[in-house]
């Protein structure tokens, strides 16, 4: 696989995470990577073959690291967009590969444990910016 295709696949799913709060539809990822359908689908499948991304049973991208689809109870709060992270180091690493930390300000914190989750970092954390 051309190292320079999957690249640009992945900084078109990465940069829509982080703009939107979604990961693209593969025509977006298409678009923003100027590749063909058939490059998508190798580069995703080699993106999720090295772990970056997981992919649900339709091959739909659902965690790019640090950023899931899912609530497990991780987030960041923008003025227009709601992060899900996978556990609280994600929170925080949302915080830098989305910007929003250079746009606005941490306006709250909450974090709670309920005991320590199977494969999780624990606990809950949610953080909400301002300007």
């Amino acid at each position: 696989m051309n190292r320079e295709v999957v690249e640009r696949v992945r900084r078109a799913i990465y940069d829509t995470f982080a703009s939107q709060g979604h990961p693209p539809s593969r025509q977006q990822v298409r678009d923003l990577a100027a590749v063909d359908e058939a490059q998508v689908n190798e580069a995703v499948a080699d993106l999720a073959a090295q772990r970056h991304l997981a992919l649900d049973q339709s091959g739909n991208v659902v965690l790019a690291h640090p950023f899931t689809t899912v609530n497990l109870g991780f987030s960041v709060m923008g003025e227009r967009n709601l992060w899900w992270g996978g556990c609280a180091w994600d929170s925080f690493a949302i915080l830098i590969v989305s910007q929003v930390g250079s746009y606005g300000f941490v306006t709250a914190l909450s974090a709670r444990r309920r005991g320590p989750r199977r494969g999780h970092c624990g606990g809950r954390v949610q953080i909400a910016l301002g300007q």
